[in-house]
């Protein structure tokens, strides 16, 4: 490890918390992103930023699957609708955060848009067919998913006669199919991106331009995980008919918590950035 003696004397003089784990983790990732450089060497704004967004997308990652599978509490308990009628603050809960959840989503897709059109660009005029290989994925999996969504109709299924499940069944099956799939070609999409961005040579204009949007994308995965708490809190206390939903909303609490913690720390670094970022050097 290039830099396990300088990391030891950090944990020597410093306690270990949760913020210094966080920040180790995203240091990790910056050794990971440009391994060409050597301890105490430095690192420009740019270099940083890119880890930082990076690391954002792990965060999003842990966020997209929980926002999209979240909403499936409402029809494993047939008892939700009842329990929730008559209590508008699980409503207003869990409405948002559905819009703190689209707001992520937009976040990221404003952040996402431009760095695209700049690797493209990139890929094409140094003829890199494996990057744009990496590049197309997403739309290849796009391409899957909507050609899935055709074929996971119920009508399709009984035009063929296969009746493998009736009525409800059938339909949640196919609902709960089609988001899995498209949480997880969204996830991979993601890590192909990231994993594009730090193949790509990126400048300091691009980089710049995708701070806000990456400080919007971790305030607002912040808030979705302010709201999902303060949803499984109402249902615990308001509706305590729903005791399997709030043990699968813990679960999805811990993921986005993690999330959060991740985001945070990448949104500070994003923020606290000087114009370049030099290691110590030694006496």
């Amino acid at each position: 490890m290039r830099y396990q003696a300088e990391m030891l004397d950090l944990l020597h003089q410093h306690p270990l918390t949760l913020w210094t784990l966080a920040d180790l983790l995203v240091s990790a990732m910056d050794a990971h992103l440009h391994p060409h450089l050597l301890p105490r060497e430095v690192f420009t704004m740019t270099q940083r930023i890119q880890t930082s967004i990076n690391t954002l997308f792990v965060a999003f990652t842990c966020f997209f699957i929980t926002w999209v599978m979240v909403p499936f509490i409402q029809d494993s308990p047939q008892e939700w609708l009842a329990s929730t009628a008559n209590h508008l603050e699980i409503r207003i809960a869990l409405a948002a955060f559905q819009i703190s959840g689209a707001v992520a989503v937009l976040a990221l897709i404003i952040c996402v848009v431009p760095l695209l059109i700049v690797m493209v660009r990139q890929a094409i005029q140094k003829r890199e067919g494996a990057l744009i290989g990496q590049l197309a994925t997403p739309f290849l999996l796009a391409g899957l998913l909507v050609g899935y969504s055709f074929v996971a109709q119920p009508r399709w299924w009984r035009r063929f006669s296969l009746n493998v499940w009736n009525g409800a069944d059938a339909s949640l099956a196919l609902k709960l199919s089609f988001f899995i799939l498209a949480a997880l070609c969204f996830d991979i999409s993601v890590w192909v991106f990231s994993s594009a961005v730090k193949r790509s040579a990126l400048g300091d204009g691009i980089m710049r331009f995708v701070k806000a949007p990456g400080i919007l994308l971790a305030l607002a995965i912040g808030i979705n995980a302010i709201t999902l708490v303060t949803l499984t809190v109402f249902v615990f206390l308001e509706a305590p008919r729903l005791a399997e939903s709030v043990y699968l909303m813990l679960s999805f609490d811990a993921l986005l918590l993690f999330a959060c913690w991740i985001a945070g720390v990448s949104a500070w670094r994003i923020l606290t950035l000087r114009s370049r970022v030099e290691m110590p050097h030694d006496a």
